[in-house]
């Protein structure tokens, strides 16, 4: 069907219409899709925002469905948002393995993996781990397998394989060496550290956390070396040493300036010192906790309090310290429920924003669609107009081609008719000149119109060939003229009374068409003094000055 079809061109507003409505949309995800990009790694609720706002992903082309579907897992698990299924990851790593694409490849895999991490799926979540590092090119720096090992040292420590997750931990160390990567080493050193205490090897543990804090003091990293402390503190603790603990516990607070924290120092401190039955200076600090701000510090210091006191046998003290503590417990809960009206109030504004910016979109959306509208019926009302006007173009060529071929019909029955006419006219203008008693000496009257030039041609010029005329030929001349053009002679006559008779016996010569040498052979003269002659009448009698127009013309036509 060719596109000047005329169905075609109906239905081509329509066509339009509907392709500029379907690339606006698709403008739009693709637009959301390259700000999500951007954002993924430094603000993923953001970027979350964005992907959800996407109106249909299955416009995307395949590579961006792929990068749809990652991006998508991958910021629904940064900000603690639980995916529905791993299916849109799934289709990302079968595109990037389609189209051999390390990177991106390496990257689905490490998100799957992630996803089962969060569901406690950490056989899955290795497997994942494992095929995301043996796509891993080797040109690339050592930072992708760093995380790939710790977070399968994660997994195998959740699984209660100690030995392996050791394993994950050395070679994560052995990736490790040099200078510039001392203040990660500090971390993975605590990692490994904690791995050993799973496994019961404590020594292990706790000189690993020796050797973590000289790296962190060797860094100049406080927070770093309160870490370790920390960490040191517990170890100590756990194996019963709480004199150490103890020491570790308050090099660890001379370290920390934070105010914030400082509640949570001297609960800690209080806790040692009961542990290693010191129950003045515990309660020392226990009231030192209460002074700060922490809720959650408050209330667990007045169960200590509490505890204290009752065995001191200072029941009054211990029952306003158990009041204080329900005190503590129920603010506690009205803050949780604070906290989780707040979350939901945040996700309520989440989605309420989402909403938003879909009607907003859905508002574009609208305005395009009625500006496509618009112009929709103005492209039908014009091709209509101009469908009209052609039509009326065509009906109007149509007449005029019927008229015209109408008129050359009825000029075609007129020159039939005229033709017939002039052959009745001929024929009877022989019949009357027949009757002319000197017809049969005027060559040109019966012969050929065609053959009469070529037979006077071949005449010689001789005296021989006179024609006579005596007067009754010159009145049988006038009475045959008169019946063969009624009125002919009195029309000259009484139109140009300076003819002679003479000049009109030439005239009715002419007038019954006899040739040049016919009348040189009448009046005995030559054929250019016949010539004058004509030209001579033309002018002088009938005042003729017009050169396109001989006296055999004229006097036909009257």
């Amino acid at each position: 069907m060719s596109l000047r079809h005329p169905f075609v061109i109906r239905y081509i507003p329509v066509i339009m219409l509907l392709l500029l409505f379907s690339c606006g949309d698709a403008y739009h995800d693709q637009q959301l899709l390259h700000e999500a990009g951007m954002l993924s790694d430094s603000l993923p609720a953001d970027a979350l925002r964005k992907l959800q706002a996407v109106s249909n992903s299955r416009n995307f082309t395949r590579p961006d469905q792929a990068k749809y579907g990652l991006l998508l897992t991958r910021t629904m698990l940064m900000t603690g948002n639980r995916p529905p299924s791993d299916s849109l990851v799934s289709l990302a790593i079968a595109h990037y393995r389609e189209a051999n694409d390390s990177i991106a490849l390496f990257d689905a895999l490490y998100t799957k993996a992630m996803f089962f991490f969060s569901t406690s799926a950490y056989d899955s979540a290795l497997h994942y781990f494992a095929a995301a590092e043996n796509v891993i090119p080797p040109e690339v720096s050592h930072n992708k397998r760093i995380r790939v090992q710790r977070m399968s040292g994660y997994a195998n420590l959740y699984l209660g394989r100690t030995k392996a997750a050791v394993k994950n931990y050395r070679t994560v160390l052995g990736l490790l060496d040099g200078e510039t990567n001392a203040k990660a080493k500090v971390y993975v050193l605590l990692d490994l550290a904690q791995a050993y205490k799973y496994d019961h090897a404590i020594e292990e543990a706790l000189n690993l956390c020796r050797e973590a804090l000289a790296l962190a003091g060797k860094n100049h990293a406080p927070d770093q070396q309160s870490l370790v402390l920390s960490r040191l503190s517990d170890l100590c603790a756990g194996w019963n040493d709480f004199k150490e603990a103890l020491q570790y516990k308050k090099q660890e607070h001379a370290l920390r300036v934070n105010r914030e924290e400082i509640p949570t120092r001297n609960l800690s401190q209080a806790m040692l010192f009961d542990k290693q039955n010191q129950p003045d200076s515990a309660r020392y600090y226990l009231e030192l906790a209460l002074q700060g701000k922490d809720h959650v510090v408050a209330d667990i210091a007045y169960g200590f309090l509490c505890d204290w006191y009752e065995k001191q046998g200072l029941h009054d003290k211990a029952f306003g310290s158990l009041r204080k503590k329900q005190e503590t417990t129920r603010h506690l809960e009205s803050n949780i429920r604070m906290t989780a009206l707040e979350r939901r109030y945040e996700s309520e504004r989440l989605k309420n924003e989402n909403n938003r910016l879909k009607i907003e979109q859905k508002e574009k959306d609208i305005l395009l669609l009625v500006v496509l509208l618009i112009v929709f019926s103005v492209s039908v009302s014009l091709f209509f107009v101009f469908w009209r006007q052609k039509k009326n173009r065509q009906a109007l060529r149509l007449q005029t081609k019927t008229r015209e071929l109408e008129h050359q019909n009825v000029l075609l029955k007129q020159q039939q008719e005229i033709s017939a006419l002039r052959e009745k006219e001929a024929l009877l203008r022989e019949s009357l000149f027949r009757r002319i008693h000197f017809f049969h000496r005027i060559p040109s009257l019966h012969i050929d119109e065609e053959n009469a030039g070529e037979q006077h041609e071949t005449l010689p010029d001789t005296g021989s060939n006179k024609i006579r005329m005596k007067e009754t030929d010159w009145a049988e001349l006038t009475r045959s003229v008169n019946e063969v053009y009624p009125g002919f002679i009195e029309q000259l006559k009484t139109q140009y009374p300076s003819l002679t008779d003479d000049d009109l016996y030439f005239c009715c010569f002419v007038k019954m068409r006899v040739n040049l040498q016919d009348l040189s052979d009448i009046y005995c003269i030559t054929k250019s003094a016949v010539t004058k002659r004509k030209y001579r009448l033309k002018t002088d009698k009938f005042k003729i000055t017009e050169k396109h127009i001989d006296l055999d013309t004229f006097l036909q036509d009257q």
